[in-house]
Order: structure tokens, then C-alpha cells, then sequence
């Protein structure tokens, strides 16, 4: 919509002016009328007005100095200038402003009109060129942003970057000279299961806000990108402002953490990497980040850890060795109250070892679950050891660490029986379906057991097992059920119902009927036909 501003000092002319307008073909929206150029100035100044048609002559302020006061403050809006007196001279002043069009009064229609139309051409073209400029603008930042954030990216998941200060500059952008490089993690822990994906994004948008807007005083540079429950943020600045950097550091995590209803129930953990020169060592501050982000398990979330983790307690143990031995006697004896005592045991000597760090029991219980999926083999494990490997990351105290190494170790041996107990299972399934269909063949226990790809023998003793009865029982049963239904919906003679069930005898299968039900077929049919 193109905004319109009338000024005249004679009623009638402003009336008739807007009398006179197209307003809704052209798209145009009349935003005020003015009777001096006082009133006029303030329409222009309290919104962004496109067009402004004003009388030469005014009170207030005169048609001309308007002009001027508009020009001083706004070079976008279109000026139309009306008079009753065919002025050269007035003209040329008007021109000088930068007026776009004169009207002389009596103003017709079609003047107003085609002046107005011209004008709205220009606003509409000047319009889409600017959002053109915008958009051309904005997607140059989006990439340029793009790249710089790769950097980051480059570093978590490509081994042996080969970084340097040109590298830094001509690859990613990053203005990097001489100075100290850093990397840091801000981790957020949800106490609930999870946030809102809008809350989410409001508050990673709003973090990356303060976090740039506080570190650009005193850095070279800076890149922030935020990945799950992470963010990650590369610094670099001048060795003098070391102290600075950790002052300013923390006081961003303050700031976040008292705006709480950001991202409502949630902890936040600031991770400061080891402080380098070079920027071929920043694999190793991205190491020392994630290493003492996992000291919040020990330490609790809320805090800014930025002190040495890097000495190890637990490794030279052989905790894992242990650990293996007792997962794998539990799962050849299909054992879960085994499974529960080598995890409990695990957690216990973890917790008598005061001097580990975090990072180091997230390891052990990351490879507890490695070792535990290796020697189960289960098919699909590997998408498992997935979501267990997450679900230990988010872990913020060791007794959950432990907790859902138990509940995954567990869930996957109950995994394991169940598939071990369908495989078993399945044999027996395709044999009763057969006998279901064919039982009113002469069929044998060796062609069944065929079907069901079992030796005779074993899938005897199998289907024994899993159904309570023998072949021959079962098979028997199932012929009589299936006479009983026949004796029930129809009226056949019994002679043929024996046939159409596998028996050729019907002495035989009256014998076999009454035994089986306690009367004889034709009692049965008088009782329930």
C-alpha cells in the first residue's frame, strides 16, 4: 500500500482533491490531510509517508520550506506541488527541492491521476528493486554465514584439518592473524523430556545474540554453531585479553541463566577449551572442551569449567576388562539379574574412585555399552548403541550415566531372549499352520517335520515343548475339532464327516471321538447341533 499525505490550507481544495483521487486503483492509502504546513510536518514525521501533494502557499510553514524540512529528513518521498498561480519562477524554486510534479489549480482529474500514476510506478519499481538488493544482500550473509560456521563443523567431524592462519582466512573467512584461538561449549541439559522446538530456537537464536554481541569488543573474531544440545563457539583475541575473555565468558552464562523463561526447566554448562596460539592446535581445544563439558556429571550443570581434566584414573584399572568378563557370562547363561549385578558392580567402583574425571566415566560407560553390543550381536544393535551413546551424553549425574547403561543392557539381552524365543518358536508356527491345513490328509510327523526344516527327532521333542502334547495327540485334536464343527453346522452323516477329517475307519473315529470329547458323534450333534 502507497501512503498519501494531502496539505492545503483550503478546506474545499483538500476535499476536493480526495473527491478526486483514484486511491483504490492506483493502491494508494490517503494517511492524513493537513490545513498548514505545521500539521503537515507531523504527518510526515509520525509514519513513512510515499507521496505528499501540498499547496505552494500555507500557513505555518509556506508550501516551499515543507518542502525543504521533508527533504532534510526524507530523500523517498514523492512531492506533487499544487498552486493557483502559474509561476515560473515558483516552479523552479519547487524544482530545486526536488519536487516531482506541479498540478495548477483548478486541478482535473486526469492530472491528478496521471501525475499520481506515474509516481506510484516509480514507488512500486523502486520498492522491488530495493527488495531485490535485500534479498541479494541477506542471501550473501546467509552463505557467507554458512561457510563460516563449516569452520566449526570441519573441526568436530574432519580429522587432521591442517589449519592455518591462511587457511582460516581464504577457506572459511575468519579473520585470523596472530592471537590466541579457543573453542567452548555451551551445553543445555532439559530437566523435561523435551523442550518446544519453537522455545528451542527462540532461546539458541537468543543465546547467539549475547555471546556475539559481548565477545566482538574484544575478540578478532568469533563463530558460534549450534548443534543438538550444544553450542559450539570458536574465539579469537589478543593474548592480552585472556582475562577478559573468561570475565566475559562467564558473565554471558549469568546472563543467560537469569532469563530462565527463555527455556523454561532446563541447565545450562559453559566448557571453556584449552587456550592455543595455533590454529593447527584447535583439534586439541575442541577436545578439552568436550572433555570438561563432561565434568558437569561430577560437578553438577550451571557452572563455567575451564580448568585442566586431562590426567586419567580409571583406564589403567581395567574396569572394562572386568566389566566384559561378567556381561558375557550373563549373556551366554541368558541371565538379566547377572546382567544388573556386573552394571551395579561398575557403578560402585566407579564411585570409589574419587580422582576420575567425568569425561572419563562417560568413556567407560560409553565403551561399557560398545562392549556389551559387540558381544550380543544383535541384529539392529548398532542403531541402539546410537540413541544408548546420546542418551549417555545427556546423562548430568553419574548414577543416571549408570542407570541407562543398566536399562540398555537389560532391554537388549530381554531384546535377544525374545528373538531367540521367535526363532525357536517359528518352526513350530509353520507346522501347525500346515497341520491346520492338511489335516484332513494322511500327513506324517516326517513330512511336517520336513515343512518346518527340523529332523524328526528334534522337532518332536520341539513341538512337545511349545505345545504341551505330541504330534500324534495334536494332530488327533485337530480332526476332532474340525468334526465337531461339521457335526455342529451341518447335517452330514457321520460316515462322511470321518472322511473329510483323515479317517477312513468310522469305527475308529467314533473310538477316537468319544474318548476325546466323553460322547459319541451322534450324542454331540443332538447336544450342540
Amino acid at each position: 500500500m502507497i501512503k498519501l499525505v494531502i496539505a492545503d490550507d483550503e478546506e474545499r481544495v483538500c476535499r476536493l482533491i480526495d473527491a478526486l483521487g483514484d486511491w483504490d486503483g492506483l493502491g494508494i492509502k490517503v494517511a492524513g490531510i493537513a490545513h498548514n504546513g505545521v500539521e503537515a510536518l507531523e504527518l510526515l514525521n509520525k509514519e513513512r509517508v510515499d507521496i505528499l501533494i501540498t499547496d505552494i502557499r500555507m500557513p505555518g510553514y509556506s508550501g516551499l520550506e515543507l518542502i525543504e524540512r521533508v527533504r532534510k529528513t526524507s530523500d523517498h518521498t514523492r512531492i506533487i506541488i499544487i498552486s493557483g498561480y502559474a509561476s515560473f519562477e515558483y516552479a523552479q524554486t519547487a524544482l530545486k527541492y526536488g519536487v516531482n510534479d506541479y498540478l495548477l489549480k483548478p486541478i482535473s482529474r486526469q492530472g491528478l491521476n496521471d501525475s499520481l500514476r506515474t509516481l506510484c510506478a516509480q514507488i512500486l519499481k523502486e520498492r522491488e528493486q530495493s527488495r531485490i538488493q535485500e534479498e541479494s544482500s541477506r542471501e550473501r550473509e546467509e552463505e557467507l554465514s554458512r561457510i563460516r560456521k563449516t569452520l566449526l563443523s570441519d573441526l568436530i567431524n574432519v580429522n587432521d584439518l591442517a589449519l592455518s592462519e591462511d587457511k582460516l582466512r581464504d577457506l572459511y573467512y575468519f579473520q585470523a592473524r596472530r592471537g590466541c584461538y579457543r573453542v567452548f561449549i555451551l551445553r543445555m541439559d532439559c530437566c523435561n523430556e523435551k523442550m518446544e522446538e519453537e522455545t528451542a530456537s527462540h532461546f539458541w537464536t537468543r543465546t547467539e545474540e549475547i555471546f556475539l554481541k559481548e565477545t566482538e569488543k574484544i575478540c578478532f573474531d568469533q563463530v558460534l554453531m549450534q548443534q543438538g544440545a550444544c553450542l559450539f563457539g570458536l574465539i579469537h583475541y589478543a593474548p592480552a585479553a585472556e582475562e577478559s575473555i573468561r570475565r566475559t565468558c562467564r558473565n554471558v552464562l549469568n546472563r543467560i541463566m537469569a532469563r530462565q523463561e527463555i527455556f523454561g526447566v532446563a541447565e545450562l554448562t559453559l566448557a571453556m577449551g584449552e587456550e592455543v596460539r595455533d590454529p593447527s592446535d584447535l583439534d586439541r581445544s575442541l577436545l578439552s572442551a568436550r572433555r570438561r563439558v563432561a565434568e558437569r556429571i561430577l560437578e553438577g550443570p550451571g557452572k563455567m569449567i575451564d580448568r585442566n581434566v586431562e590426567t586419567q584414573e580409571l583406564f589403567g584399572k581395567r574396569l572394562l576388562d572386568k566389566f566384559s568378563r561378567e556381561i558375557g557370562f550373563a549373556i551366554d547363561n541368558l541371565d538379566k539379574a547377572g546382567l544388573v549385578h556386573a552394571c551395579s558392580l561398575l557403578r560402585q567402583q566407579v564411585h570409589e574412585n574419587k580422582n576420575a574425571h567425568g569425561w572419563e566415566i562417560l568413556e567407560l560407560a560409553m565403551e561399557a555399552g560398545t562392549a556389551f553390543t559387540r558381544i550380543l550381536e544383535l541384529q539392529g544393535s548398532r542403531e541402539h548403541l546410537k540413541k544408548y551413546q546420546k542418551a549417555c551424553e545427556d546423562s548430568t549425574t553419574v548414577d543416571q550415566l549408570f542407570d541407562t547403561l543398566q536399562d540398555f543392557t537389560v532391554g537388549q539381552l530381554e531384546q535377544f531372549i525374545t528373538a531367540r524365543e521367535e526363532e525357536t518358536a517359528r518352526p513350530i508356527r509353520v507346522a501347525r499352520q500346515y497341520i491346520h491345513q492338511h489335516y484332513a490328509e494322511p500327513i506324517t510327523l516326517e513330512e511336517v517335520s520336513e515343512k518346518a526344516g527340523l529332523s524328526p527327532a528334534y522337532f518332536s521333542a520341539l513341538f512337545k515343548k511349545e505345545t504341551d502334547v505330541g504330534f500324534a495327540k495334536y494332530l488327533i485334536n485337530e480332526r476332532i475339532e474340525a468334526a465337531k464343527e461339521l457335526l455342529r453346522e451341518t447335517s452330514l452323516p457321520v460316515q462322511d464327516i470321518c472322511r473329510r477329517v483323515g479317517y477312513n475307519d468310522p469305527k475308529h473315529f467314533t473310538h477316537l471321538f468319544e474318548k476325546t470329547t466323553g460322547v459319541k458323534p451322534a450324542v454331540y450333534r443332538r447336544l450342540y447341533g
